[in-house]
């Protein structure tokens, strides 16, 4: 099937010539009336006055007045003009691939170095966490602005791709079912069921487009996802017979995959990789098929071989007869996997997902004073983790911020169909994201039974027709409407129990102005809201002033440095402050330690406890 990416090209051609013609009428206006008309405002700030959110607004001094540029005040030009500007990055991001507990990738792009050139901030030092947008991910240019404005100011920053962003994988990483059947079949698992794993920067995870490509040396095998492939183990080498052709690939197993990125001069950026996780539901009958997974296998095979064969937990391994690289007499193993998985294409907002991801940064950055900032679809999502994690330490973060949210999914994308231009631009963002990982979705599809139209996917030009022919069928909700109740964050404000800053502004393209009013009634009723509305400012634009500062990120900056100064004042002190969380964490959870599974253990700090302390998030489907 071919991509028209024909519609998706001339949404964002007119969407740019609409931002063209705004910055041409603006200086027109401007010059015509001679300098009188103005962009200047001040922003509308509904808060409670608490002494925090006195301290805040008190500090956030970009909050006293914001002043759209004269040649850009337009919302399409505010959007386009922040999105071309430049993003230089002193230090570029390092990823880290984190795999998640139904194996799928993810990846976490960290910014280590500091101001003055360290190449590693210490420990303890801040850090800053943030959730990007619908279709965007670390490339994102107010994603890099940020990352500087964190770099300059010695606060480390990671940003979290989500499910299938980042050109990542929605299948399963082969590296990590490799290293589950070996944990099952040597009983290497830890106290919660994980299993610790190192994966390259390059995991042998399925890459979207062709299929899964093993890379042996410089030599590629395309393997058929639709088959059951087998690893073959004999002696110090492993050879691959693909559906049934004979066709045969070595993998050196005397090497370990640290040693072979560090001899292709790669930098082993997953070496902080956390665990790999088995779950209930695993279903082995797909065969383990990259190098990480021979060498894995290699361990069940011993095992099987000292046995005399058998099966393992559930993991698959026969013992055939066989002959050594020596040629002696020897034994030859072959494990099998695969894992179900459901999450064929990301939803709006995944909070499984997401308490996963924290729990590793902690147990990374124990010691570390921690702040969550959402952009647009990602927003959604902090407000969503705020309140259904919302009592310290399982929530580690200090103050969190939505900027740009919908919060209403149901309404705003009824509301959106009345602005064709832009319904097409954000109908055309998913559609290049499920074309990018067109051959993975298809593949788990046909796993699981799905039927998808894949013809009117690509083709439609309306946001609602895409979600109910894509995400009703894989989640199976009942209609479009109950999915956008399960995923909205408005309903979770009233939970939210730390600083959390809203803002937003009324001429966004893509976000209807009503929906402002969900996070003002949000900081009425809640103290620890804070809601800024302008009235100017685009989609994640709020360019201020004739050079077009970027007035987003210095608010941001104001508020993360009043928040991190207010930590430090009243005690905050990295890693001492934290062991004494720990220690009243533990003495909190020992009543019901014993009947709970998958204990955390101590050393995670704050954050790690939320996988099993979140407030039960009421489900539409419940």
């Amino acid at each position: 099937m071919q991509h028209k990416r024909g519609p998706a090209m001339w949404c964002k051609a007119c969407f740019f010539l609409l931002a063209v013609w705004e910055a041409i009428w603006g200086l027109l206006w401007y010059f015509a009336t001679l300098g009188q008309w103005t962009t200047h405002e001040e922003p509308r700030i509904t808060a409670a006055p608490t002494p925090i959110n006195q301290r805040i607004l008190s500090a956030c001094t970009r909050l006293r007045a914001f002043r759209a540029c004269p040649w850009a005040s337009g919302a399409a030009a505010q959007m386009v003009v922040a999105n071309l500007k430049p993003s230089p990055m002193r230090s570029p991001f390092s990823r880290e691939n984190l795999v998640l507990e139904d194996g799928v990738l993810v990846a976490l792009d960290w910014q280590h170095a500091g101001p003055d050139g360290t190449p590693e901030l210490a420990e303890d030092a801040p850090l800053v966490v943030c959730a990007h947008g619908l279709g965007g991910d670390s490339t994102s240019t107010y994603l890099r602005v940020f990352a500087e404005v964190c770099r300059e100011r010695g606060w480390r920053c990671v940003v979290y791709n989500r499910r299938g962003h980042a050109r990542m994988s929605v299948l399963p990483s082969m590296t990590s079912l490799a290293t589950a059947a070996a944990g099952m079949a040597t009983g290497s698992q830890g106290n919660d069921g994980s299993i610790s794993s190192r994966t390259q920067k390059h995991d042998g995870c399925l890459s979207s487009g062709e299929a899964a490509v093993g890379n042996t040396g410089g030599r590629g095998l395309t393997l058929n996802q639709s088959r059951k492939e087998t690893v073959a183990l004999q002696g110090e080498t492993a050879a691959a017979y693909v559906g049934g052709r004979g066709e045969e690939v070595l993998y050196d197993l005397g090497r370990t995959a640290s040693e072979e990125n560090s001899a292709s001069g790669g930098e082993d950026v997953g070496g902080y990789l956390a665990r790999a996780a088995t779950p209930d539901d695993l279903d082995l009958s797909i065969a383990v098929t990259t190098a990480a997974q021979v060498a894995a296998t290699q361990s069940a095979a011993s095992v099987a071989a000292a046995s005399g064969g058998g099966a393992v937990a559930e993991a698959t391994v026969t013992v055939v007869g066989g002959a050594s690289s020596t040629g002696g007499p020897g034994s030859v193993a072959t494990a099998k996997a695969t894992v179900k998985v459901a999450k064929i294409f990301p939803k709006h907002s995944d909070i499984a997902d997401m308490e996963e991801v924290v729990a590793h940064i902690c147990r990374r950055f124990p010691g570390a004073p921690k702040v969550l900032v959402g952009f647009s679809a990602g927003s959604n999502l902090t407000v969503q983790y705020c309140g259904a994690v919302n009592t310290y330490p399982h929530n580690p973060f200090l103050a969190a911020v939505s900027i740009s949210n919908a919060h209403n999914l149901m309404k705003a994308t009824r509301l959106l169909k009345a602005r064709p231009l832009s319904d097409a631009m954000m109908t055309a963002f998913l559609q290049e994201k499920l074309w990018e990982g067109l051959t993975d979705i298809r593949i788990m599809a046909e796993r699981h039974g799905v039927q998808l139209d894949f013809r009117r996917l690509m083709s439609t030009c309306h946001f609602r027709e895409f979600e109910e022919l894509l995400i009703c069928p894989i989640y199976g909700y009942a209609s479009l409407d109950e999915y956008y109740r399960e995923v909205s964050s408005g309903k979770d404000f009233e939970h939210v129990r730390l600083p959390l800053l809203s803002l937003a502004n009324l001429d966004d393209p893509i976000i209807h102005p009503s929906m402002t009013e969900v996070a003002v009634e949000a900081a009425r009723q809640n103290p620890h809201v804070i809601s800024v509305v302008t009235q100017r400012g685009g989609h994640l634009g709020w360019q201020h002033g004739w050079a077009c500062e970027p007035w987003m990120h210095q608010l941001l900056e104001q508020f993360v440095g009043e928040v991190l100064r207010m930590h430090y004042e009243q005690g905050g002190s990295g890693a001492a402050e934290v062991e004494q969380q720990q220690e009243a964490q533990q003495a909190m959870q020992a009543p019901v330690a014993a009947g709970r599974e998958g204990s955390q253990d101590g050393n995670g700090g704050p954050g790690v406890g939320g996988l099993r302390y979140r407030r039960t998030v009421p489900s539409a489907r419940a």
